[in-house]
């Protein structure tokens, strides 16, 4: 009796298998939750802690699927995500650890000589922001199972990769919030005298470039700028449930998570985070702290003599959060 059951249950089961839907499905969707680059920085920054957080941004695409059976199908897709992230040099000034931009001529000294000195650069909890745009081009595997009699409610998992092609990419650094919060110290070093003017603990001499910026976002060159990154290559996960709309309508509601899985970063050009003009720093006019200083970004920077070792390494795009779309069945429906 019991074998006769279980011959039963096997045959019904294979009809059920049978008479599922398959076909294709066309699928809307779009995300939301924390994104940006994960990446260390090395050991060119020996006077600051950084770190990088990610910021939030989102995602939004079309897909085409096609379903084996109701439960096992296929997708290829379109999207454009947007990643976001927050770098930062975690630290206050110190007189000992900075940034030297290069050696200039005082053309206005204060013993009535020519004399060369140092130009110094210091940070104080310093800010950038990056944000990006990729196309994105994913190949899942997809699985689902749908409960009940009229199935109206269902589970489903889909993994595979994405293809990710750079849009755009930019930088900019951030100023603090009033004009105590300072976040650059520029300074002069004379070698001749062994004397640092408007350094650590030091008077500002505004007039000669040497003082407190509060704004560095409004003074320095390229303060924002563009970021230069190549092709890469994510694996993506995403768990959720189903709810039939309709029998040709399916709303899905999950979690995804994308994780690069190359370093997307270009080869950082062979310059300095803060560089000069080659000529005068200081043209002479009142209130001119950091004037003519170039700021290069963290992930465009790089150090060393030869300038050959990159701040950052690794830069892999990362994003996580909920999700939603809605997944419409094409062409004829059965009759089951």
């Amino acid at each position: 009796m019991k074998k006769n059951i279980l011959i039963l249950l096997l045959i019904l089961s294979t009809i059920s298998l049978m008479a599922q839907e398959k076909g294709s499905y066309i699928s809307l969707w779009g995300g939301m939750g924390p994104t940006g680059f994960k990446y260390k920085m090395e050991g060119g920054i020996d006077f600051a802690t950084p770190k990088s957080d990610l910021l939030y941004g989102g995602q939004v695409g079309i897909g085409y699927s096609y379903y084996f059976s109701k439960n096992v199908g296929i997708s290829i897709g379109a999207g454009i995500s947007h990643y976001r992230t927050r770098a930062m040099l975690e630290g206050n000034f110190l007189s000992d650890k900075y940034f030297v931009i290069g050696n200039y001529t005082d053309n206005d000294p204060f013993d009535g000589h020519i004399t060369n000195y140092d130009l110094r650069v210091r940070v104080q909890n310093w800010t950038e922001y990056q944000s990006s745009k990729f196309m994105e081009l994913p190949l899942m595997l997809n699985l689902q199972k749908k409960f009940g009699e009229k199935e109206y409610f269902g589970l489903y998992l889909s993994v595979g990769a994405k293809i990710q092609l750079p849009i755009s990419a930019k930088y900019w650094i951030a100023d603090g919030d009033h004009e105590e919060q300072y976040k650059l110290m520029v300074s002069g070093y004379y070698p001749e005298d062994n004397l640092e003017l408007g350094g650590f603990g030091g008077k500002p001499l505004p007039q000669h470039g040497f003082g407190n910026i509060y704004n560095p976002g409004k003074v320095l060159t390229d303060a924002t700028g563009k970021l230069n990154f190549k092709l890469g290559i994510a694996a993506v996960a995403e768990a959720g449930i189903l709810i039939s709309l309709s029998r040709r309508v399916d709303l899905a509601l999950g979690a995804y998570i994308d994780a690069g899985l190359l370093d997307i970063n270009k080869k950082a050009p062979s310059k300095a985070m803060f560089t000069g003009n080659e000529t005068d720093y200081v043209s002479g006019a009142e209130n001119n702290v950091g004037n003519g200083i170039i700021y290069n970004s963290i992930l465009n920077s790089s150090y060393g003599s030869n300038h050959n070792k990159s701040y950052v390494d690794n830069v892999k795009p990362l994003s996580y959060g909920g999700k939603a779309g809605l997944r419409i069945k094409l062409g004829k429906l059965s009759d089951q």
